[in-house]
């Protein structure tokens, strides 16, 4: 039986995801008391991938299938669009199930009328990303790879308890352009590196300052999830 696209659904449509385990053979989610649903197959199929590599295809299509990630258009991903900062803690929420979609987060620029309202206030609550300094959120704001980098390895160490590397230039030195890498970064860059959550380029550059796009931040988020739980 294929697993891989199995998820828990409840009776209002809600999708909450979970992970089969096989050698239990069952589903394990997270769930609030009470709740009632029904274990699904949800299986998405999106036009506009199916020329990109393997891993970003089953990335995207088991994230879909738990609900994490959404597409564009009902068939389409659009998997070359940069990703913003709204869309990027949207998929680490959901990835640890933590999302609540009336969570206010009192930032000065996100109001009820915005799709990531709960996403932002969930984002806050369990400091995935916490806004500015001025209390704005910025979700409509594009977000560099070392952003989205130590976000990533910071919900490793505060979900499953990853420590930082002892020594952070080991994992450093395949980089290039190790020295572009700002100092606030280095730790998590490090750390994500080492379990294997970054793309690695072929010319051997990180890029800390460039842009990720909607198919690259899939693969990334797939990788951490494999490792909650």
């Amino acid at each position: 039986k294929n697993t891989t696209y199995l998820t828990a659904m409840t009776s209002s449509g809600y999708n909450l995801g979970g992970k089969y385990n096989p050698v239990t053979e069952k589903m394990e989610l997270k769930i609030s008391t009470g709740e009632k649903y029904t274990i699904v197959e949800n299986k998405k199929e999106f036009s506009d991938i199916k020329n990109k590599s393997r891993e970003m295809q089953e990335a995207v299509n088991y994230l879909a299938a738990k609900g994490i990630v959404a597409g564009t258009s009902e068939n389409q991903f659009s998997p070359d669009n940069n990703i913003n900062r709204a869309e990027i803690a949207a998929l680490i929420i959901k990835s640890i199930a933590k999302y609540d979609p009336n969570a206010n987060g009192n930032f000065s620029d996100v109001t009820t009328a915005d799709w990531f309202f709960g996403v932002a206030g969930s984002s806050r609550r369990h400091g995935i990303i916490s806004g500015f300094e001025d209390n704005t959120f910025r979700g409509r704001s594009t977000i560099l790879k070392s952003q989205i980098v130590s976000v990533i390895s910071r919900t490793l160490k505060t979900e499953m308890g990853y420590k930082n590397p002892s020594d952070i230039e080991h994992y450093l030195q395949i980089y290039n352009d190790r020295d572009q890498i700002p100092d606030w970064a280095r730790q998590s860059v490090s750390l994500a590196t080492r379990e294997n959550i970054v793309i690695r380029n072929s010319n051997g550059m990180f890029y800390p300052n460039g842009e990720i796009t909607r198919g690259e931040a899939a693969i990334m988020i797939k990788r951490m999830f494999d490792k909650l739980w």
